[in-house]
């Protein structure tokens, strides 16, 4: 029975994401624009078109998914406009949020949080857009689904991160782990390979830009899910 138990749990923790390419948008492909969705982030952007439609709710959970693939194809054209270097960390940085995310579900025992899982190209693009337009310097609309954090952007090194995200996961994970061998041995290492695409893609960039980007990934650890 335990090991039944563990092989269930193994495939559940494999399917956090589906592949971008077995999605599909049941939205109007002609409402999900570059310039559209610029306006708002993509779960406020479907919130609104909901209503307008006189829906309850946006759509199903696959139709939701493949318009967050849509958005952040659409809304990438927008960001390399303003800074055609996101190019070349955007891969780096989808991976660092995307590894980040199967460690938080796997310390939360979050087996449940695969359509979250789906839509990190989405809402990180929606941050890429953002950092570009106002120069890395603030969070205000990064926050526009009502919760404002303010202006300023702290200034978290990559092991401070990882000190918070190990602490936020031996409390989480002591129940299931008692000894955290497994923790340690299975799940930190996830961690650290998320930290290590966060160096290589803020290597390169500015101290305004990585800071920026390093102060997203703090938000995205401490406000799962």
């Amino acid at each position: 029975m335990h090991i039944f138990k563990l092989a269930i749990l193994l495939l559940l923790s494999l399917s956090f994401r589906a592949p971008a390419a077995d999605r599909e948008s049941t939205f109007d492909s002609d409402r999900v624009t570059p310039e559209k969705c610029a306006l708002q982030p993509p779960r406020l952007l479907l919130a609104k078109w909901a209503r307008e439609d006189g829906r309850s709710a946006p759509m199903n959970e696959a139709g939701q998914d493949g318009f967050y693939d849509d958005y952040a194809r659409q809304l990438a054209k927008k960001t390399d406009e303003l800074d055609p270097k996101a190019k070349k960390y955007r891969p780096l940085l989808l991976r660092c949020f995307e590894t980040a995310f199967d460690y938080l579900a796997e310390i939360h025992d979050h087996y449940a949080t695969n359509h979250l899982g789906n839509r990190i190209a989405g809402e990180l693009e929606w941050t890429l857009y953002c950092g570009a337009r106002d120069h890395f310097r603030g969070n205000a609309d990064l926050e526009a689904d009502n919760k404002y954090f303010g202006d300023d952007v702290s200034d978290y090194s990559t092991d401070q991160i990882r000190q918070i995200a190990v602490a936020i996961g031996k409390a989480n994970f002591s129940h299931l782990d008692p000894q955290l061998k497994r923790f340690n041995k299975e799940l930190v290492p996830i961690l650290d390979r998320a930290l290590d695409d966060l160096a290589k893609a803020t290597k390169s960039m500015d101290d305004n830009q990585s800071r920026f980007f390093h102060h997203r990934l703090a938000v995205f650890i401490t406000r799962f899910p």
